[in-house]
């Protein structure tokens, strides 16, 4: 009898052993083999697609397509790991990435009706185009009944909003306006109108305001793929705004900026300072500079663009930088975002002093982007002395 029990206990303790050596080992192995399977699937998806056209919509319609039909093997958080991989391999992909992002918040939406406690990174890449995908299709689905102060909750943060939550409020405002049709000014400050009511219902001053960029965020896409863009005010109907709202306005209708005069940085900084509310010049050049970046991607000539923010007078300079090196770290190469920044900042064209700021604004978005730890740990890994922060 003791030989048994004494045999019971040892096989309890192997079982336990076991248990915990697996629970620890297998997530390393799944992502060990994950891993090379994303990225010999990008590879095989771009091959596909580009032989089967060269016509650039039936590539992108492609590469949809296959999206959809990986999701379901891949889940949320591989199909994101995905797109990073696309978006390293392939200029055309990497400037629609923000879309295709779109389609993985949509299906997980669909699939699962809730978050399911996704890689906070991986959800973010590609300008938070998860969060905003995902909240549309929940807005569109729910409408008026859903309680948009049950979502957007991280566990055991109860301060400052993340800045996985800030996208994700954001997607709440951005949501409902693209569920409308936008096809006259009257339907646009309609709508603009009840989405600031529906951002309204949340109980704080940062959800509103990280909700409300959605609704104008929403409503400056909706403008820039329709035919009744102004061309030489593209941004008037800020102008209509409640006062609490205009600086929120003004930075998303530089969009609007970029679409009425394309590729041509130094006509939309022409038109940001030309705008009738001086007040808000700044915040217009920050967000055109973002935009450009966006619009610029794989075409090789940021470094012109930096140089022409360079040239403005001191304080819009700033303004423009910081614009600058925001959009490169929002729509630039996941996780390599601030070697790019520092790349850019370092061309000699650049002064002196104006290569110091630009690489401060890129430490301080390491810290924004990936904190504390993990921006000192990638500047000891890589040697970058620039962007130390001790």
């Amino acid at each position: 009898m003791k030989k048994f029990i004494v045999l019971i206990g040892m096989s309890f303790l192997v079982g336990l052993f076991v248990s915990i050596f697996f629970s620890w080992a297998y997530p390393q192995i799944v992502a060990r083999i994950r891993h090379p399977i994303l990225r010999f699937s990008a590879n095989m998806l771009l091959k596909k697609c580009a032989y089967t056209t060269k016509k650039e919509q039936e590539y992108l319609s492609c590469i949809k397509n296959g999206i959809h039909f990986m999701y379901p093997v891949f889940g949320s958080g591989a199909s994101m790991e995905f797109l990073s991989n696309l978006y390293s391999r392939d200029a055309v992909f990497a400037q629609n990435c923000h879309d295709f992002a779109h389609i993985v918040g949509r299906d997980t939406y669909l699939s699962f009706g809730k978050l399911m406690s996704p890689d906070a990174d991986l959800f973010s890449i590609c300008g938070h185009g998860f969060y905003h995908g995902y909240m549309e299709t929940l807005i569109a689905k729910q409408g008026g009944n859903v309680d948009i102060n049950t979502f957007c909750v991280e566990d055991g943060n109860d301060g400052e909003l993340t800045r996985q939550q800030r996208a994700c409020y954001h997607g709440v405002g951005h949501g409902y306006v693209t569920t409308h049709d936008l096809t006259s000014s009257q339907q646009i400050d309609d709508n603009i109108a009840r989405g600031l009511l529906l951002c309204e219902k949340l109980d704080t001053r940062e959800k509103i305001t990280f909700c409300a960029t959605g609704v104008y965020n929403g409503v400056s896409i909706a403008i820039s793929s329709s035919n009744f863009i102004d061309r030489d005010n593209p941004v008037g109907y800020c102008e209509r705004q409640p006062r609490q709202y205009k600086d929120i306005c003004y930075a998303d209708a530089a969009t609007l900026v970029v679409a009425a005069r394309p590729r041509d940085f130094a006509s939309q900084l022409f038109l940001a300072e030309k705008m009738r509310e001086k007040e808000y010049v700044m915040t217009l050049v920050r967000n055109a500079a973002s935009n450009h970046v966006k619009e610029d991607l794989g075409h090789d000539s940021l470094v012109e663009g930096l140089l022409l923010c360079s040239a403005l007078s001191t304080s819009l300079a700033g303004e423009c930088l910081s614009g600058f090196i925001d959009g490169v770290f929002e729509f630039g190469t996941p996780d390599l975002q601030y070697i790019e920044a520092f790349s850019l900042c370092k061309n000699v064209q650049l002064l002196p002093s104006f290569r110091s700021v630009c690489e401060r604004k890129v430490r301080e978005n390491m810290v924004y982007w990936y904190g504390f730890e993990a921006t000192s740990s990638k500047c000891r890994h890589l040697g970058i002395t620039e962007c130390s922060i001790e």
